[in-house]
């Protein structure tokens, strides 16, 4: 089952398939918040494939809370490993990116594969 992320290179791969399209599920993975021309995108391969599995949650929105944003350049100390190892003087922390990935993305994707009945 391919996922579609809303980028170029998900939608490349969407379009390699297409012949395929009238079997095809698809899963996205969305919190709910998508831009406009994302979420623009995901009607058009709605219309385009057979069923679109749409998976996710907020779980960024609760990790901000203690974390801040997720980033591509993370100090080790920011990190959550990085605070248990060696205790910071301060509260704050940064989420790397792939631990944000992780938590709304290949989680609930992963969930939903293994409790879903897709056929392959």
């Amino acid at each position: 089952m391919p996922a579609i992320s809303s980028g170029k290179d998900s939608l490349a791969c969407q379009y390699l398939l297409r012949r395929y399209w009238d079997r095809l599920t698809v899963m996205w993975s969305s919190r709910g918040d998508a831009y406009p021309k994302a979420r623009e995108l995901f009607e058009d391969v709605l219309r385009m494939v057979r069923e679109v599995v749409e998976v996710g949650g907020n779980a960024q929105w609760r990790a901000t809370s203690t974390n801040t944003w997720p980033a591509d350049c993370v100090p080790i100390r920011a990190t959550w490993f990085g605070r248990m190892v060696e205790p910071p003087d301060d509260r704050f922390g940064l989420l790397n990116r792939y631990d944000c990935c992780l938590a709304n993305f290949w989680k609930p994707m992963a969930k939903a594969t293994a409790t879903g009945n897709f056929a392959w």
